[in-house]
């Protein structure tokens, strides 16, 4: 997957309401844990000292390891 850098970049408005609608939506799925999202998001999009793009930028490698008692609302 290819991103584009055609777009302008987005204020920090745009990116907090981006943010908390994954929140949110992970929310619906991952019940009573909002401490755990916010770490989830946070990691998913970290930069990784070790991990680097095709450009050399260090860039989130995608991998959390969740632990704990699971707790998933059907839908």
């Amino acid at each position: 997957m290819s991103i584009s850098t055609d777009s302008p970049p987005l204020t920090a408005a745009d990116a907090h309401a981006r943010i908390r609608a994954l929140e949110a939506d992970i929310a619906g799925v991952v019940v009573g844990q909002p401490h755990l999202i916010r770490r989830l998001v946070t990691a998913l999009f970290s930069a990784i000292p070790f991990t680097s793009s095709g450009g050399g930028q260090a860039v989130g490698c995608g991998h959390v390891l969740l632990e704990g008692v699971p707790v998933w609302r059907r839908r």
